[in-house]
């Protein structure tokens, strides 16, 4: 059986924390190991996960204090660069049982690959209440710049993906998710099944969950984007291709232009690739204000 490693990053999960990895440990037909961060529960947390190292599913367990998530995960990847597949994994979620072997199919290859899915809601109880929806247009380099379709907990990396990603240490990004599906959309490709394979579970104590928007939100979340593209830009110029090159000093361009008349006249310069046609009208307009 193809064999997967899952990260897990851990913080104060006890109330959730068995449910999933059970549902780790009824994975169909792949050959699962778990490496595990916690950062600095006080809850049990421990105990969970030392019971589960007992019975084989756990390998390693990391720990650590105020790393944050995205910190967590890619330290976690740094141990994984001779594993064929890995997966990021949410501690209060539930994986449907043909989550990996549903992904499989889409990574195998040897230029980086990703695969991601669709997700179905839950609440503090399991009970579903609304689905993600279903992707409009496929993965792409455009839409990376600016949109994550890919969140961590839905993901899975072949082995080229994961040294691409391990290539660029200490990344000055703010989410793990969204800086993996824009590198492997640039030097590789995503795939994307319309399967729902993860339960999602929202609640009070969720770290992420579904945000509510604002415009204050809004524009940090495109200072994040611009910040993610400025990064890679400087630690991987040299292998863009010459249009990817071109859409990152046009976007750069853009922003350093002070005057919005003259940022209104250079829009028609920029591909804004969002799921939502009423997405990519907001976040140009949006651009016009940002610096």
């Amino acid at each position: 059986m193809p064999k997967v490693t899952v990260l897990l990053a851990t913080y104060n999960g006890v109330s959730f924390l068995d449910e999933q990895l059970t549902s780790l440990s009824e994975q169909q037909n792949v050959d699962v190991e778990v490496l595990v961060n916690d950062d600095g529960s006080s809850d049990g947390t421990m105990e969970i996960l030392w019971k589960w190292r007992d019975r084989g599913l756990i390998v390693l367990i990391l720990e650590s204090t105020g790393l944050g998530s995205t910190k967590a995960f890619l330290k976690l990847l740094q141990e994984c660069d001779g594993k064929p597949y890995v997966a990021f994994c949410d501690q209060d979620d539930i994986w449907e049982k043909d989550k990996l072997t549903s992904q499989l199919n889409f990574v195998r290859g040897n230029v980086p690959m990703m695969s991601t899915c669709s997700r179905i809601y839950i609440d503090h109880n399991g009970s579903e209440i609304g689905k993600s929806k279903v992707l409009r247009n496929s993965p792409s380099f455009e839409n990376a710049c600016f949109e994550n379709i890919a969140p961590g907990n839905t993901t899975l990396l072949n082995n080229s993906a994961i040294k691409l990603i391990n290539s660029i240490k200490n990344p000055s990004i703010n989410h793990y998710d969204s800086w993996i599906y824009l590198l492997i959309s640039t030097f590789g490709k995503v795939n994307y099944s319309p399967l729902y394979l993860v339960r999602y579970r929202l609640h009070s104590a969720n770290s992420v969950g579904l945000r509510k928007t604002s415009y204050r939100k809004s524009i940090q979340g495109i200072r994040n984007f611009l910040s993610q593209q400025e990064f890679l830009v400087e630690k991987k110029y040299e292998f863009l291709s010459p249009a990817q090159q071109v859409y990152f000093e046009n976007i750069s361009s853009f922003v350093k232009e002070r005057s919005i008349r003259k940022k209104i006249a250079l829009l028609p310069r920029l591909r804004i690739d969002r799921q939502s046609y009423l997405d990519r009208y907001v976040l140009k307009f949006l651009l016009l204000f940002v610096n």
